[in-house]
């Protein structure tokens, strides 16, 4: 039985998550602690484990935790922000930047195979989000960037479609299967658990915002095309497999992406890496203010139904 969740929460305004670059410091780990234990409060409880790549560990984002240093994990990305509001008994971040599924299985330098994390007593899994290095979509982006006038030569999105065959697009379909057993497996190591499968984030605005983010507005509807790609199979693999899927593109993500105002940007600029702390296409500290709050209101929905 989960201990009953605490409710909260009003909409997050930009106003409402303020840092400062002096404060990426690091936080110190117990020598004792398992990699990832964030806190444990002793048996029992909400016992929540968080598994991801970077758009779930927060690089840069303060304040980042040492382990291991290589993962970029932040005590304010979205599953800290989740657990701190939902109170979990005991919390375990073995999110990782660079992780790719392959690292669900496999240890990633100093971080564990991130299933590994998972027991027999774990009561809420965070899956996600997952898949985009398998493909290296932060680097197809950049790749994007085209500060030319749109129309003055070829698109990307042309460039990867010549062959009459897009192979990011065949990377993102020959994932459905990865990520459908992805799932399963997380069910097998943590039977009890209520898992919810987490998406990517809304990157642009349909045709996006040149020169404000220099990606022409087919190269950024192609890369927001791939987003929607990806996620698209993370639902998939969440509904064919008891799992809940959440969406990080509800409410009024249009208004937050790459293309809004500095203080307004859920997913960091291009061009602009530390811009809303946060780094290369990536979440903000306010994007992942507002994804943990869409992952316990989830998680409070779903007991609710139980």
């Amino acid at each position: 039985m989960r201990q009953p969740s605490r409710k909260h929460h009003p909409r997050i305004r930009a106003a409402a998550v303020s840092c400062a670059l002096p404060f990426l410091l690091l936080v110190p780990t117990s020598a004792s602690a398992a990699i990832g234990d964030v806190w444990d409060h002793g048996p029992g409880g909400e016992r929540y484990v968080a598994i991801g790549d970077s758009a779930a560990s927060g690089p840069v984002i303060p304040i980042q935790r040492t382990d291991p240093i290589s993962c970029l994990r932040s005590d304010h990305n979205f599953p800290t922000v989740a657990a701190q509001t939902l109170g979990v008994t005991a919390f375990r971040d073995v999110t990782c930047s660079s992780a790719t599924t392959a690292h669900m299985y496999t240890a990633q330098g100093d971080n564990i195979p991130q299933l590994d994390a998972l027991g027999r007593d774990t009561t809420l899994v965070t899956l996600g989000p997952i898949g985009a290095n398998d493909f290296n979509l932060v680097g197809v982006g950049i790749g994007c960037i085209n500060p030319a006038p749109p129309g003055t030569g070829t698109s990307c999105k042309e460039g990867f479609e010549a062959d009459g065959s897009d192979p990011n697009v065949e990377t993102i379909r020959a994932l459905r299967p990865v990520l459908a057993k992805i799932v399963r497996d997380v069910h097998r190591r943590a039977p009890r658990a209520n898992v919810l499968v987490v998406g990517y984030g809304q990157y642009f605005t349909p045709g996006g915002c040149w020169p404000i983010v220099p990606l022409w507005p087919e190269d950024a509807d192609y890369i927001q095309g791939l987003v929607d790609r990806l996620d698209a199979g993370l639902k998939r693999a969440a509904r064919r497999n008891d799992a809940t899927y959440v969406s990080l593109q509800q409410e009024d993500a249009l208004d937050h992406t790459m293309c809004a105002l500095p203080g307004a940007q859920w997913i960091t600029q291009l061009v602009d890496p530390l811009n809303g702390l946060g780094v290369l296409a990536h979440p903000t500290a306010l994007g992942m203010a507002n994804f943990g709050r869409f992952v316990a209101e989830e998680t409070e929905k779903r007991d609710e139904r139980h």
